[in-house]
């Protein structure tokens, strides 16, 4: 494999990590994900944004 290859392949893994670590930290916020399960979930869709904050435990997931 060329140099040139793995250098390419380590940067997109750096990157890809980069991304789903921002990923992970925005879904931790209860403002960011509260309305997309709204949206999302069908379980959710008859509940209030309240009632789906309060299903949620963010300070159990871990890093």
């Amino acid at each position: 494999m060329k140099s040139e290859t793995k250098i390419n392949i380590a940067s997109a893994s750096h990157i890809g990590a980069l991304y789903d670590n921002g990923i992970k930290l925005l879904f931790r916020c209860k403002e960011i994900i509260v309305p997309i399960m709204e949206m999302v979930v069908p379980e959710f869709s008859d509940c209030s944004q309240q009632q789906i904050a309060n299903c949620l435990d963010i300070s159990s997931v871990s890093s």
